[in-house]
């Protein structure tokens, strides 16, 4: 393989800000001589690291989410055609009629709170919004199950609600829920921000001399 494109793609490991500034600089050196498997491994280890670090604490967590709304939904469904059915089940309230499991969970909630937290943490007192970021991660959580089940209320996907205790489930309800509760999410992380900011603002306090 050419060099100097094999540079490029390792190049392309870093966020576009990083490459601005230096990508060029790493290219050239990289160009320059041997890219063994070592050096290649530590170009893209390098990028993918500044590359979480760069990305929003939001959706960071919002991908983790996900992929264990999966993994719960999987878990309980006899097969993928009830895996939809197995993420929500109806409530006794009278709005939403129905909610997601795992974003009902005790283990999302300090999700939640940690989201707000850690947001509030890497951008300061007056940084991004702990609220916003809560409501973000959870459309990017729930973002399966919105698209899933509106492509069931369209008939373009098959959802086997037998043995699930959801029969009759509405599946526009189902795809709203995750959209509907995003004031509740919004409030814990809202939570988790006002705890980052009152230890922040412990660590800016001036020390008596």
């Amino acid at each position: 393989m050419n060099r100097t494109r094999m540079a490029s793609w390792l190049v392309a490991a870093y966020p576009a800000a990083w490459r601005r500034e230096y990508g060029e600089e790493l290219r050239a050196i990289l160009a320059s001589g041997p890219i063994t498997l070592r050096i290649a491994a530590n170009v893209i280890v390098n990028g993918v690291w500044l590359r979480a670090r760069a990305t929003q604490p939001s959706t960071l967590l919002g991908l983790v989410a996900m992929v264990m709304l999966f993994e719960a939904a999987i878990s309980r469904a006899n097969g993928l055609a009830q895996s939809l059915a197995a993420m929500v089940r109806p409530t006794s309230m009278t709005f939403p009629t129905v909610e997601v499991r795992f974003l009902s969970s005790e283990v999302y909630v300090w999700l939640l709170v940690g989201c707000g937290f850690w947001t509030a943490w890497r951008y300061g007192l007056n940084g991004r919004s702990p609220a916003w970021a809560a409501a973000r991660m959870s459309i990017i959580a729930g973002f399966p199950v919105v698209l899933g089940w509106l492509l069931a209320a369209t008939g373009a996907a098959h959802v086997s609600l037998a043995g699930t205790g959801a029969e009759g489930l509405s599946p526009l309800s189902a795809a709203t829920a995750p959209l509907i509760r995003l004031p509740y999410y919004a409030i814990w992380g809202a939570a988790g921000g006002q705890l980052g900011r009152w230890i922040l603002r412990l660590r800016l306090r001036p020390t008596p001399s």
